[in-house]
């Protein structure tokens, strides 16, 4: 059985740099979008996936890997703060992703 997980690179600011893992590529590509519109992007994208080869049947469960609920759930999360303390290009990238993943 193969299992593919895809990441995004996030960057931190400092020179440093870590990934982030999603079930879907929507999601990873969608992360990679919304560090461009924030101005926190790489000027190209930074996302790829890594395909497992799993020979004992088996579900790959881990906190890590962020399904596009949860990473729904964060956008909604970061949208509350970006209202609450009006930063307008947040909320609009926010509620850009948000309408995206519920298509």
């Amino acid at each position: 059985m193969k299992k593919t997980i895809y990441y995004s690179v996030q960057n931190c600011g400092d020179g440093s740099a870590y990934p982030i893992f999603f079930e879907d590529e929507i999601c990873a590509n969608l992360h990679q979008e919304i560090q461009e519109e924030k101005g926190d992007g790489w000027g190209e994208s930074c996302t790829s996936s890594i395909t497992l080869d799993i020979s004992v049947e088996c579900e790959i469960v881990s906190k890590d890997i962020k399904s596009k609920e949860k990473f729904l759930n964060e956008l909604k999360s970061d949208l509350e703060f970006a209202q609450k303390y009006k930063e307008k290009n947040n909320i609009l990238i926010y509620t850009k992703a948000i309408s995206l993943l519920q298509e």
